[in-house]
């Protein structure tokens, strides 16, 4: 153990904690709650909303979920539903593509195959009319300079990235505690200074290399104003052979990518969101995806080179690496069928619950306003239950199963008596509720009233259930 492990174990909570369990936390000055899970009730308008608001309120937002009460129900409607599958899929599309960017922003700025075509006709041209002038040599055009090509440029794109994936490894990331014991975070700064040198040098050599041939284009435009001879002119192939290989890798690229593959396949709760890679069905819905503005009839028939050549000639592409392959995302339940009316809400639930998993504090307001019973007990106070393993949870509710059946490690009531609004906690074990100014109330008396309607209530549906007597 040495301190740079020590410094990152810190950074995640699953690896240290100051006890095994510290119990409670301090919500406002003398009220303490649980800091597992917290069930809070209270009769209508008695202030668990309020309470839910002000602990969001005073959190870091990239530290807490808040689960509203009917957002889940409003999101699961048709048309929110669908914008909202929209988005999930959009950014896993981004992602997918990302990596490809590079050769997207590449391709776009080569010049077209037609303007290449162009250049080397035109340089053929005027080779032959160099060649013919030599009788019209004079001292300007024996210069060197005069028929010098220009210097190959280069870039310092990989000392750059190298630099980069060191400081990626020196900052927090999945892996820091098994880097710094692995390799030492001694090293890697040691690395990172000969990186950062070995980019700066060939940066420095690249812009040297670029203001050369800025120099030497302006004197060869005197030269020439002088000379009776024209300039040597400049190859286009150099050029042409880097679109050639550009071209042929996509086309590779693209053949490699035209059967259906399944990328991913993720557990939200009961629901899995399936991620293919497919190809595109028909030119309308490819042209649509990289926002070309010129016909693509056709396109789909061509072969690997044809296809990259006609997205390549295409006026307005935004992305050529979204022309490769299209990216479909697919929501299914247990069964492995499209989610169904009544599973939008539910699958929204489990997907905020997932996102909750990573998060300090967790609120849900009332959940059983969009979900029956036996889905709660099923599968919602199982998760929350879960979730509250490492995350201090706050769930609001009228409901039996999440109020009681749940078994929460804490339990908070939120009443409203002459005038006054009070919160009371306690643990799940204890028999009487204390507020902060020193008032107890019955827990019993309290989960009675609340979840069963009273006690009177509770012995009368006694014999709907056929308990009397057993």
């Amino acid at each position: 153990m040495n301190f740079d492990s020590l410094r990152l174990a810190f950074r995640d909570k699953d690896k240290f904690s100051i006890t095994e369990r510290e119990d409670h936390i301090e919500l406002s000055p003398g009220l303490y709650v649980a800091s597992g899970l917290n069930v809070v009730v209270g009769s209508r308008s008695s202030g668990k909303s309020y309470l839910l608001d002000r602990v969001y309120e005073s959190s870091d937002p990239d530290d807490v979920v808040y689960v509203r009460q009917f957002d889940i129900v409003k999101n699961a409607e048709e048309k929110a539903f669908r914008e909202k599958l929209a988005d999930e899929e959009a950014s896993i599309k981004a992602d997918y593509y990302k990596p490809m960017n590079g050769i997207s922003s590449a391709l776009l700025n080569l010049p077209s195959k037609e303007t290449i075509n162009k250049r080397i006709k035109e340089y053929i041209s005027n080779l032959i009319l160099y060649a013919d002038s030599a009788a019209r040599e004079d001292e300007f055009s024996k210069c060197p300079i005069y028929s010098a090509g220009k210097i190959a440029q280069d870039n310092a794109n990989k000392e750059q990235e190298v630099a980069q994936a060191l400081i990626t490894l020196l900052n927090e990331n999945p892996l820091s505690i098994e880097i710094s014991e692995r390799i030492g975070r001694a090293t890697l700064v040691s690395l990172l200074k000969i990186a950062i040198d070995l980019y700066k040098a060939k940066a420095l050599r690249c812009k040297c290399i670029d203001y050369a041939n800025k120099i030497s284009k302006k004197i060869k435009a005197e030269l020439s104003l002088e000379s009776s001879r024209p300039a040597c002119p400049e190859s286009p192939f150099a050029e042409a052979a880097k679109r050639k290989a550009y071209v042929i890798r996509l086309a590779k690229l693209r053949g490699a990518t035209k059967s259906e593959v399944e990328i991913s396949r993720r557990k939200i709760g009961k629901f899995s969101r399936i991620t293919k890679r497919i190809p595109y069905g028909n030119a309308k819905t490819l042209k649509t995806a990289i926002e070309a503005r010129t016909s693509l009839t056709g396109i789909t028939k061509l072969d690997d080179v044809e296809y990259v050549e006609k997205i390549l000639d295409a006026d307005g592409v935004s992305d050529i690496s979204r022309a490769l392959f299209d990216i479909n995302v697919v929501l299914e339940n247990e069964r492995g069928e499209n989610v169904s009316g009544g599973q939008k809400a539910e699958y929204l639930f489990f997907q905020a619950l997932d996102k909750a998993a990573s998060q300090d504090i967790v609120l849900i307001d009332e959940p059983e306003s969009s979900f029956d019973n036996p889905f709660l007990n099923a599968l919602i106070a199982t998760e929350i239950k879960r979730i509250s393993s490492k995350a201090t949870v706050f769930l609001a509710t009228h409901n039996n199963v999440l109020g009681v059946s749940i078994k929460p490690d804490g339990i908070i009531y939120t009443g409203f008596e002459n005038g006054v609004h009070r919160i009371y906690t306690c643990d799940s074990s204890d028999s009487c509720m204390r507020s902060s100014d020193g008032h107890m109330v019955e827990r019993s008396e309290v989960l009675l009233k609340l979840m069963e309607a009273g006690g009177t209530a509770y012995d009368e549906r006694k014999p709907y259930y056929g308990l009397v007597g057993n």
